[in-house]
């Protein structure tokens, strides 16, 4: 985060296990995946981030916030899982190949959780390509091909714009997990 903007890398779900609260035969209530997923801490509670449709009326989080951006690095579900609870107004940005690959499940059935529709233009996946850095408010965001078992495998580095210049990008190191414990 810089100053009034945000940007975020991944937007996943947990990987199912034995212990996974979810898991079947329990279902989550249609329509209310996310807020049921928010009240157990299995969804990370960023303000302004989720489409209203998906939090529970009068929820703080539904209100604006500062500018954001999201970036997947994959398209495994443990990264990009709640990506089709984002607000449409927030651009999700991935690899060509992972856009491709997501696309293709979509149209074989297998759609992103959540009201955001992926295959309307306005909401739609946006490319980041290698050298083509994205500027988020005062933020460039680079993508870097990396090896990963799925096609369209990223990282990616910042840096935030000063004076009319450009500094050296910031690399994300990545320890942890939100909600690890």
């Amino acid at each position: 985060m810089t100053g009034d903007t945000r940007v975020l890398l991944d937007l996943g779900l947990d990987i199912p296990t034995g212990r996974d609260l979810f898991r079947s035969p329990a279902a989550l209530p249609p329509g209310r995946e996310l807020s049921a997923r928010l009240r157990v801490r299995a969804a990370p509670a960023i303000p302004g981030l989720y489409d209203l449709d998906g939090l529970d009326p009068a929820d703080p989080l539904g209100e604006p916030a500062e500018p954001t951006a999201v970036f997947i690095s994959h398209p495994h579900i443990d990264h990009v899982g709640l990506a089709g609870f984002l607000r449409a107004d927030i651009p999700a940005y991935a690899a060509p190949e992972a856009i491709a690959l997501l696309r293709a499940l979509d149209h074989g059935g297998e759609t992103l959780p959540g009201p955001r529709d992926f295959s309307a233009a306005a909401t739609s996946w946006r490319r980041a390509d290698p050298g083509h850095p994205v500027q988020v408010g005062p933020v460039a965001v680079e993508r870097l091909d990396v090896d990963h078992d799925v096609p369209g495998a990223s990282g990616y580095r910042a840096g935030a714009w000063s004076c009319g210049r450009r500094p050296p990008f910031l690399t994300w190191a990545v320890s942890g997990r939100a909600g690890s414990r």
